[in-house]
């Protein structure tokens, strides 16, 4: 049995490549790197940050800071090696920025805030796409050829082409989640040759939002549009919701803002974890607009695991 195992991977290999096949020991067990969003509350839960080489999905409601979380992700990767996923100096003593793209389906990005967050844009590649398979074929097509991170912004909004051309009048029911599900397994199989090809694929980004099944008595009637391959793609899967803003009295403008989330799935760390995190919306003598405000949780988990001792207001 042994000498027809061996004999067949040699075959497999023969036919598709030395990478295409091989036993598991012989790959390692290696823990997977971790992009950090900067959210204290939120990489924790994560497990470090979203996992490198895999889809990760985050969908929620309007001013959830989906995007944001993403742009902080992306000011992260830029100042990490895109071959060991260390921060300069790197590990592997072999520094490469990584290369990052950011498709604006929605086209609102707003590129004075991605700067203002840390997004070096002279490195992000940006693309405006018209229409859904556009969209795809394009983030296929550079996962395939070198992207290291891919940003889809959203979901949601990727309109299939019949439905621009056709009259709103016409139905076109199921269209956008069969282009959706062709599409993440052509990202899938694009990211899978990536790695047998190189050892590491590419990390994708997607975020989606909120719609509402009509005719539902119990249960949530929430759920996301686009059909359901990307979430069964996705190896994490967190869901965002606008909190609480704190308003400047004077001014009457937003000094900060409360955002909830839940990590739906998680494949690479646990589940299920929910919480919350502060954003900064205006600048102070300590932080930038848009930075989050991590003292307070970061204070939280170090005196519960005993890095931290307070009494009163003192640390």
């Amino acid at each position: 049995q042994k000498i027809l195992t061996s004999n067949a991977i040699a075959k497999i290999k023969k036919d598709w490549g030395d990478t295409i096949f091989t036993r598991a020991s012989e790959m390692g067990v290696v823990s997977t790197p971790r992009i950090p969003t900067g959210i204290f509350n939120l990489d924790y839960a994560l497990g470090g940050g979203f996992p490198v080489g895999r889809v990760n999905v985050v969908w929620g409601h309007k001013s959830a800071s989906k995007t944001t979380t993403f742009l902080h992700t992306i000011a992260n990767a830029q100042k990490m090696c895109a071959h060991c996923w260390h921060y300069a100096p790197c590990n592997c003593g072999e520094y490469r920025p990584p290369i990052c793209a950011f498709l604006d389906v929605e086209g609102t990005l707003d590129l004075p805030w991605a700067a203002k967050i840390g997004v070096d844009l002279d490195n992000l590649l940006l693309s405006v796409p018209e229409y859904a398979e556009q969209t795809l074929d394009i983030g296929e097509t550079v996962v395939r050829e070198g992207v290291d991170i891919l940003v889809i912004d959203s979901i949601a909004f990727l309109t299939p082409h019949k439905e621009i051309e056709q009259s709103v009048a016409q139905e076109t029911v199921g269209l956008q989640a069969r282009l959706v599900g062709k599409g993440t397994r052509k990202f899938v199989s694009a990211i899978n040759a990536r790695k047998n090809e190189t050892g590491q694929g590419p990390t994708l980004l997607f975020t989606n939002q909120v719609r509402m099944k009509v005719g539902v008595m119990f249960g949530s009637p929430e759920t996301q549009p686009g059909g359901m391959a990307h979430g069964f793609a996705a190896s994490t899967e967190t869901r965002l919701s606008p909190g609480k803003f704190e308003m400047d009295d004077v001014l009457g403008k937003p000094i900060s803002a409360s955002f909830g989330f839940k990590v739906d799935k998680n494949k690479v760390s646990e589940a299920k974890m929910e919480g919350e995190f502060k954003m900064c919306f205006m600048d102070t003598e300590f932080r930038r607009q848009g930075q989050p405000m991590n003292e307070s949780d970061i204070l939280y988990w170090g005196e519960s695991v005993g890095l931290v001792e307070g009494s009163g207001s003192s640390w």
